[in-house]
C-alpha cells in the first residue's frame, strides 16, 4: 500500500451493524438487571433470613449471579456472557412457569419445592425481562461477528 493509497474503511453498514449490538447488548444488560434486582428484593419474602436452604437464598444467588453476567455483558459483548445470561434467565423462568403448574415445582434434591397460586407484579415484570431476554441473546448471537 503505498503513501497515496486511502487507508481501508469499514465497510457500509459496518457502524449500523455495530450500533445495533451496542442497543441489543445494552438492552440484554437492562433485562439482567431487572431480573437480578426483582429477585434480590423478593428473597425476603421467601425467607431468605430463615436457617437452611430456602427459596429466598436461592433468589440471592440468583440475584448475584444474574447482577455478575450483567456487568461482563457491559463490558464484553461476549457469545459466552450471552449464553450464561441465557441460562440464567431460560432457567428462572421455567421455574417460575413450573411453580404456577397444578403440582408446581417439585423438591429437587436439597432445593427446596415451590408452588405459586397466582402471579404478583414482580413475578410479571421478571417473566418479561426473561422472556425478552431471551430474544435478544438470540438475536444477538445471530448476528453477524464482524459487528461483535
Amino acid at each position: 500500500m503505498s503513501a497515496s493509497t486511502p487507508a481501508p474503511s469499514r465497510a457500509p453498514g459496518a457502524a449500523t451493524h455495530t450500533a445495533r449490538g451496542r442497543l441489543l447488548q445494552l438492552a440484554g444488560v437492562v433485562a439482567l438487571l431487572i431480573s437480578g434486582v426483582c429477585h434480590g428484593a423478593l428473597a425476603a419474602s421467601y425467607g431468605a433470613g430463615l436457617s437452611g436452604l430456602n427459596l429466598g437464598k436461592l433468589f440471592i444467588v440468583q440475584a448475584v449471579v444474574t447482577l455478575g453476567v450483567a456487568v461482563w455483558l457491559l463490558l464484553r459483548d461476549v457469545p459466552l456472557a450471552w449464553l450464561a445470561g441465557a441460562a440464567i434467565m431460560a432457567g428462572t423462568l421455567l421455574a417460575i412457569l413450573l411453580a404456577h403448574t397444578g403440582s408446581g415445582l417439585p423438591q429437587l434434591g436439597p432445593m427446596p419445592a415451590l408452588k405459586e397460586e397466582g402471579y404478583g407484579l414482580a413475578q410479571i415484570v421478571t417473566m418479561i425481562a426473561e422472556a425478552a431476554y431471551l430474544v435478544l441473546a438470540a438475536v444477538r448471537l445471530l448476528m453477524p461477528t464482524r459487528s461483535r
